[in-house]
């Protein structure tokens, strides 16, 4: 889906996070890819959770927020936190603080609309999230 979307609209990037920087100091250091983009999807890659994109671009559009956050429950310790999944503005590159800048500290400086799923997501990034994911998902079959 986001690859036809990224086809269709001919305005995505592909940025990896190879360096050892957190979240955060990746997209500050990719800041010159984005020149010319009013907004642009992050995806951490250690969640999965199934999420309208368009939806919430379309969201993120009808305000003056720095970035949209969704939040959702985690599959494994039910709490609500983060999915990874977040719209940002380019005037986020104006708050951030370097490359080793955790996303979550930038974003406490930022004017933040939070929008929440009502369907859970799977953290990947723990072995027992993982297992979950095996066991439970498409992903790992």
């Amino acid at each position: 889906m986001i690859k036809k979307y990224c086809q269709v609209n001919k305005h995505c990037v592909e940025f990896v996070e190879d360096k050892g920087w957190s979240t955060g100091g990746s997209i500050w250091a990719a800041e010159e890819f984005f020149k010319g983009c009013k907004k642009f999807l992050v995806l951490n890659g250690d969640s999965i959770i199934d999420v309208d994109y368009e939806e919430l671009f379309n969201n993120h559009n009808s305000t003056k927020y720095d970035a949209t956050v969704l939040y959702a429950q985690d599959y494994i310790n039910k709490q609500l936190a983060p999915a990874g999944v977040f719209i940002l503005s380019y005037s986020m590159f104006k708050i951030f603080n370097g490359t080793d800048e955790k996303l979550e500290s930038a974003l406490k400086r930022a004017k933040v609309k939070k929008v929440y799923s009502e369907k859970p997501y799977i953290d990947i990034g723990s072995f027992e999230g993982l297992r979950f994911a095996k066991e439970n998902t498409m992903v790992c079959k």
